[in-house]
């Protein structure tokens, strides 16, 4: 039978990627803008059913990650990789409490054709700016083992354009701001899974992402007096952002199923994000003429991130009378260490700004159990 693209269920609604032709070819970002009732804005932030504070999920695993840097992640996930979108607006116990608005769970892919198979997909398209995307994908299964990879390689430019015009008490300033962004995503994945009875599987999946951008801004802006409306200086901003940007994860896995409704599920998973970033940012003021420089500054700033995640959760449920029971148990440890340094570029030495540097360092442990009927 066919699946439809849509399916409501009493708990989520199932967005079956491979039912929908305009799924093929983008990354996963794209490919929720597509799910209904989503909506994602230029900085990454997501609206599930009209309400803010949505958290994604990867099969069933939390991300730990927010604007930006969420948006660089799912562009790393080319839509070939998934299996569905699930839109969860209420979240059972067995989530973890983060989201105000609920959880978008993607399901990756898994083969369970016998022998060996594998796909390669690759796309272009070119607007202002030309993007491509290549994804390969391979998978060997017979009765005791599975083996399954991927790689995948995403290319993108962005150009935009802004003019703004501001009027405050008697003074103007006409700005104009040109920008391009340039990234290059590369995404792994390789994974077993072992059949060691016919109710019991035991798992290994290894997956990683690399991306590097950089981020050029250039405005110009004349202001002056909104009486005489006559140009009195000129300010000349440019900005360079350079991201390195890398994460890998772990996870072991142990399941068994009865057929009967009998469910146990173990996962011990380890993570790692890290986000190189520095900005160079040059400013400058000029007389009318745009010749004659008046005052000047550089700026540099240095903001890597890196966060650590280990945790180990087991969840089970059966039947019980005339419902499911349901109960279950994690542990978890996140350390995140974040530095902004601030520099003021002089004849070419950099000067640490401590008043505008900082750091923060955070760590957590969360231990947590649920029982529900």
């Amino acid at each position: 039978g066919q699946v439809p693209m849509l399916e409501i269920k009493k708990d989520r609604v199932v967005f079956n990627v491979d039912q929908s032709i305009n799924s093929s070819g983008i990354n996963s970002l794209d490919l929720l803008r597509k799910s209904p009732n989503v909506f994602i804005d230029n900085s990454g932030n997501i609206r599930l059913m009209g309400r803010t504070g949505a958290f994604v999920a990867v099969n069933g695993k939390v991300l730990p990650l927010t604007g930006g840097d969420l948006d660089a992640y799912l562009r790393t996930l080319p839509s070939e990789q998934i299996e569905a979108i699930e839109l969860i607006t209420d979240p059972g116990a067995n989530y973890d409490a983060v989201g105000t608005a609920g959880i978008i769970n993607i399901r990756l892919k898994k083969s369970a054709e016998l022998g060996a198979n594998g796909s390669f997909n690759s796309g272009y398209s070119i607007g202002n700016t030309s993007r491509y995307n290549t994804s390969l994908s391979g998978n060997y299964r017979n009765k005791m083992i599975n083996l399954y990879g991927s790689y995948g390689l995403n290319r993108y430019q962005d150009l935009y354009t802004e003019r703004v015009t501001i009027e405050q008490k008697d003074q103007f300033v006409n700005l104009m701001g040109t920008g391009r962004i340039d990234r290059l995503i590369h995404s792994l994945k390789g994974g077993i899974d072992l059949n060691l009875s016919p109710k019991s599987i035991l798992g290994f999946l290894a997956a990683g992402n690399f991306s590097n951008a950089t981020w050029d801004v250039s405005d110009r802006a004349n202001f002056g007096s909104s009486s005489t409306r006559q140009v009195e200086g000129k300010l000349l901003a440019e900005s360079n952002t350079v991201v390195d940007r890398k994460d890998y994860s772990l996870n072991l896995n142990y399941r068994y199923d009865d057929k009967n409704g009998t469910i146990l599920n173990v996962d011990a998973d380890y993570a790692y994000y890290e986000n190189l970033k520095t900005n160079t940012q040059p400013n400058e003021i000029r007389d009318p003429s745009g010749v004659n420089i008046i005052s000047s500054v550089n700026y540099f700033t240095d903001s890597p991130i890196k966060i650590d995640i280990k945790s180990l959760k087991a969840d089970a449920e059966t039947p019980l009378g005339e419902g499911i029971v349901s109960f279950g148990l994690k542990m978890s440890a996140v350390r995140s260490d974040n530095i902004f340094d601030f520099y003021e570029v002089e004849e070419g030495d950099l000067i640490l700004d401590f008043t505008r540097s900082n750091s923060f360092f955070f760590s957590e442990q969360i231990n947590a159990a649920y029982l529900s009927y």
